[in-house]
Parts: structure tokens; C-alpha cells; sequence
């Protein structure tokens, strides 16, 4: 059950007795922050107020007089209340909570999957966790790569048809100057005394590779042979893939600049883009501020990028007529745009902000505007152990690695780590209190509540509350399984405290929360809500230790119990749905 679909779907449905339609109108239906304000609250009639042409509270009670004269609705409502200026603030029978405990209970982990199905097999790439082929990865990679995966699979949750997509620069400067960096190692085995020269690469991860090289090629390899430039990109990506897989990290495709350019996708395209008269020759002025690395201070190819609203045109072809760096990616996403995705996504570190405009600009022209560009920036990674940020490695670069973090936390605590915050926010994790035991480790609250429940049904089991072939959460293999078949009906309507019917309400929301993670592509509202979750979970732990008459298991009451420990199986596959979401498994024992 989608209760806040349901009731939305009933609001539009009076909407259109007051309007005659619902063309272009759209309101919200959220869970109001403020406990007293109900259970699901509207903006409707203030979105109704301009086309009505009447004041927002009259706009309401005309439409609370509608929703109490509709039948389908008042199975769920229990009353509303118009609230300035202008809201409809809903309060929702006892009776549907216990209709979704019951649902949500029955059909197991796919309780929500038919509910939540927004993205309608659409065709969406989404490019992520991409960095140059130079070196290991470091945190800020980790961060886009991580937010990347998760977001790949939460659309893939809400039916969206998704690729994941990884672009490889291996063409260009910068593998240049990674060719050369190898080189110069490779000579200083032979016993050259050669020095890295300022803007090379003086990690020293390029000398187990140029031992390599050694070993492979011998002594007499010329600093011009192809083969090192092959060799090079091969082996770094064999690296990053390493990291990612470490990180959980999974992609469907990789694309190279290289084969890009090779299949002469970078001409074709600059001769659609002329053909719409969108390339010209011309000098840009030079850009204030951070510099453009594409800028030269003579004629060049140039994209009009600013017809779609960029702050300059851009490089295309260099005066000295190699491709810039925007030349291939306006290739790539042609040839995105050719394999038929409805949407485009592409994810990118801080760093490159300023490339938001341009590659946008060029999606425009190559679709005539068509097909929807979307560019999400992440934020730094700050990282700090005792106190202090964790050094830079000097085996691997001026950076701290993946590697480097893996040593400190699990994949599955650096997973949620790099969801603490929302992806255009700064992130400082602090490794120690990521281990902490404690409610201020999301982390571990959140896997302490799973193991809770899992607790207790082992006791309900030893109390014969519950045989095992009734409810049971078991590891077979490395899935987590749940079971749940009743002999007898569970009698919801015994859970009559405010902390059931608070948790209870805290459930419903489940569904509505994945859509609004999903439409706005903000993973990390999994982890609030998994968190205020645990947190009304602890909440009845406790009250039991206090109050013996709240504890899950009483000796004396055989439903109530049933029913207690039912609503916390209930919380234990929201918990699981949450994490592998996330891509983390939820734990049985801590």
C-alpha cells in the first residue's frame, strides 16, 4: 500500500470537480514534520488558488467538503483539518495502519515494488566514478563512484531501465604525461638518473609497473613505443577497477575516448553541430578567474555553446589542430544520444563545476533539445582519524586512495559514510566515530535495530510465540531471508500505544520516501529515514526494559506478543529494502 499515492490520487479527483481538469496542475502530498499537524499534509489549495481565483482557505474547506463525500478516501481518513494558509493537514485511521502492517508483512521484500514503479522502463545513462586513467583513485572518486551506484540503483528500484556508464580518458595530455612518467621510471631501473619533472606523476605506484614494463619488454624499449601507451592505460584501469570493485562499485559499460575517436564519432559530430550552424571560427577572450584549459589566444574551432545559455563558446578543434578535451566528450555523448536513452546523467566531482554549462549546451544542440541533460556535482571528502586528517600516501600519489580508506573503514561503513550528507555538501567523515557503538554512528544504530529483531524472534521462537516455519530471518548462503506464514491471523489491532502507531506511521512513509529519493536523485534520503526508523524501533526496545507490559515477548499474552513481534518483522524488511538500496546487507548478530 502507497497511502500517500492513494490519497493523492483521491485529492485530483476533487481537484477536477472543482477545475473540470488537472492539466498542468501538480501538488504535493508530504508527511508533515510536525507530529501534530497529522499524518500527510497539502499544499492543493493553495496550488488551486490562481486558477480558482479565490483565497487559498476557502480553496480548502471547498475541497475538504469534496474529499468527506469520497468513500474510497474515508477507508483511510480518519479527519482533516485546514490549517493558514491554506494547507490540509490529514490524519489517518488506525485501521489503514494496520492494512499496511498486514500487506506489508504478507508480501515480503516486494511489498512496494508495483507502488513505487515511477520510472516506467524509462531509458536513462547515468555516468559516474570516472576518473583519468593515471593513477589509483582517491577519495573524491570514491565519493562520485559510491553516489553514482547507488543512485543507479535506486532508479533501477523505482522501474527506471538504467545503464550505468563509465568514460575512460585515455587519450589526450594527461596520458602523455602518465606515458611519460612510466618512461622516466622505466629509465631510472636501468639506472638513469632522471627526476620527475613538475606536473608528471611521481606516485610511486608507476614503479611496480615499470618493473613490469622490465620484465615484459626488456631493456631496449623506446620511449616512442605504442606498446607503452597501451600497457599503461590497460594496467591503471585494471587499478581503478580493482578500487571499484573493493567499493562495491559495479558498472555496465566502459567507453573509450580512444574508440570514440577511432570510429570518427569527435567529426561527426562537429559536422552536425555545423550543419545547425552551431561552429565557426573565431578568438575567445581570455576567461576571468579559474582559466579555461582550452584557451588559446588565436583562432580556434568554436561551439556556440552560449546560444543555450553558457558564458562563453568553446574549443573544439585548437589552433594547432588537435581535438580539446570538450571535442571527444561532445562524441561521447553522441554517441549516447544514438543508443536511445530518454534521460542523461552525469556525475562529477567539485572540481569540475565549471563544465556543468558546456557539456550541457552541447546535449542541446546534438538532440535539437530533445533529450534532458542533467549534470550532479559532489562535493570534497575530508577525512580524519585521531583527530587529524589522514596523510596523503606517498607510495600512491599526493592523495589519499581508496586503498588508503579501505584500511580505516568496510566498504559497507564507507557506503553509508558517503551518504551523510546531501552530494552538494562537504562531507568531513571521521573514521573514529564511524566505528563508534553508539546512536551517533548511523551505521551502526541502523544495523544494531536489524539485529534487535532478529533477537527477538530467536526468543519468540525458544518462548513458542512463533515456530520458525511461521516467521524466521535466516542467512542461507549470502542472502538474508525472510519468512513469514503465520498458522494463525496476526491481530494488528492490538498494537494500541502511541509508540506502535508512531512506528507504524513511521513505516508508511517508506514508499513515498524511495519516489522523492528517486525524483531528485538524493540517495542519502534513505539513510535519514532508515535512521528515524531505528531510532522508533530502540525507542519501544527501551520502553520495554522500563515498562514490562511494552516488551515484545509477554508470558501471559500469546496475540499481543504476536502482534508486537510482527510489527517488528515489518521494520526489519523496511530496514533490508533501505540498505540494499544502498548496496549493504543488513546484519543478523553484532
Amino acid at each position: 500500500m502507497h497511502i500517500f499515492n492513494i490519497v493523492k490520487n483521491r485529492i485530483k479527483s476533487a481537484t477536477k470537480e472543482l477545475l473540470g481538469h488537472v492539466n498542468n496542475i501538480e501538488i504535493s502530498v508530504e508527511s508533515p514534520k510536525n507530529k501534530s499537524h497529522g499524518d500527510i499534509a497539502t499544499n492543493a489549495a493553495m496550488v488551486l488558488t490562481k486558477p480558482l481565483g479565490k483565497k487559498p482557505l476557502e480553496v480548502a474547506e471547498k475541497l475538504v467538503s469534496i474529499l468527506k463525500k469520497d468513500n474510497q478516501l474515508l477507508e483511510y481518513v480518519e479527519s482533516f483539518d485546514v490549517v493558514e494558509p491554506g494547507f490540509i493537514n490529514i490524519s489517518l485511521k488506525k485501521s489503514c495502519l494496520f492494512k499496511f502492517l498486514l500487506e506489508l508483512n504478507n508480501e515480503g521484500l516486494k511489498a512496494f515494488d508495483d507502488d513505487i514503479r515511477i520510472g516506467n522502463n524509462r531509458k536513462i545513462n547515468i555516468e559516474f566514478g570516472s576518473p583519468n586513467p593515471t593513477g589509483p583513485m582517491h577519495i573524491g572518486h570514491a565519493r562520485g563512484a559510491i553516489y553514482g551506484d547507488i543512485t543507479c540503483r535506486l532508479l533501477r528500484k523505482c522501474g527506471f531501465n538504467v545503464t550505468a556508464e563509465y568514460y575512460i580518458n585515455d587519450a589526450g595530455a594527461q596520458i602523455d604525461k602518465l606515458v611519460g612518467s612510466l618512461y622516466i621510471r622505466y629509465r631510472q631501473l636501468l639506472g638513469d638518473e632522471i627526476e620527475i619533472p613538475e606536473g608528471f606523476y611521481p606516485g610511486e605506484y608507476l614503479i611496480d609497473l615499470a618493473k613490469q614494463l622490465l620484465s615484459e619488454r626488456g631493456k631496449k624499449v623506446p620511449q616512442n613505443d605504442p606498446y607503452i601507451r597501451k600497457f599503461a592505460v590497460y594496467e591503471m584501469m585494471q587499478l581503478i577497477k580493482k578500487d571499484l570493485k573493493a567499493l562495491g562499485v559495479e558498472h555496465d559499460i566502459f567507453t573509450s575516448e580512444n574508440s570514440l575517436i577511432g570510429r570518427g564519432l569527435v567529426e561527426e559530430a562537429i559536422e552536425i553541430l555545423e550543419s545547425k550552424g552551431l561552429i565557426y571560427h573565431g578568438v575567445l577572450e581570455k576567461p576571468k578567474g579559474n582559466a579555461d584549459d582550452d584557451w588559446e589566444p588565436r583562432e580556434q574551432l568554436l561551439f556556440r555553446s552560449t546560444k543555450f545559455g553558457d558564458d562563453s563558446d568553446r574549443a573544439i578543434i585548437k589552433s594547432d589542430g588537435s581535438y580539446s578535451y570538450f571535442a571527444s566528450d561532445i562524441a561521447l555523448h553522441l554517441d549516447k544520444l544514438r543508443r536511445g536513452y530518454d534521460e542523461l546523467f552525469l556525475v562529477l566531482g567539485a572540481d569540475h563545476a565549471g563544465y556543468i554549462n558546456r557539456i550541457t549546451a552541447a546535449v542541446q544542440g546534438l538532440s535539437n533539445n530533445t533529450v534532458k541533460m542533467n549534470v550532479i556535482v559532489n562535493q570534497l571528502v575530508n577525512i580524519y582519524k585521531d583527530g587529524k586528517p589522514i596523510r596523503m600516501s606517498k607510495r600512491k600519489g599526493n592523495f589519499v586512495t581508496v586503498n588508503d580508506l579501505l584500511e580505516e573503514l568496510s566498504p559497507d561503513i564507507l557506503r553509508f559514510a558517503m551518504l551523510m550528507q546531501k552530494n552538494n555538501t562537504i562531507i568531513d567523515i571521521d573514521c573514529d566515530k564511524m566505528l563508534e557503538k553508539s546512536k551517533e554512528n548511523p551505521v551502526f544504530y541502523i544495523q544494531y535495530a536489524h539485529t534487535r529483531i532478529a533477537s527477538i524472534i530467536r526468543n519468540a521462537h525458544k518462548s513458542k510465540i512463533f515456530t520458525a516455519e511461521e516467521m524466521s530471518i535466516d542467512q542461507i548462503d549470502e542472502s538474508i531471508v525472510y519468512n513469514f506464514k503465520p498458522n494463525d491471523p496476526i491481530d494488528y489491532t492490538l498494537l494500541e500505544s502511541e509508540l506502535e502507531t508512531d512506528l507504524i506511521k513511521v513505516l508508511i512513509q517508506f514508499p513515498r520516501i524511495i519516489e522523492l529519493a528517486a525524483i531528485h536523485k538524493e540517495p542519502h534520503r534513505i539513510v535519514y529515514y532508515l535512521y528515524e526508523l531505528a531510532n522508533h524501533l530502540h525507542s519501544i526496545w527501551n520502553a520495554g526494559i522500563s515498562e514490562s507490559e511494552m516488551r515484545c515477548i509477554i508470558d501471559d499474552n500469546l496475540k499481543l506478543s504476536r502482534a508486537r513481534i510482527a510489527l517488528v518483522y515489518g521494520v526489519a524488511l523496511v530496514i533490508y529494502c533501505g540498505l540494499d538500496i544502498i548496496g549493504v546487507k543488513p546484519l543478523l548478530e553484532m
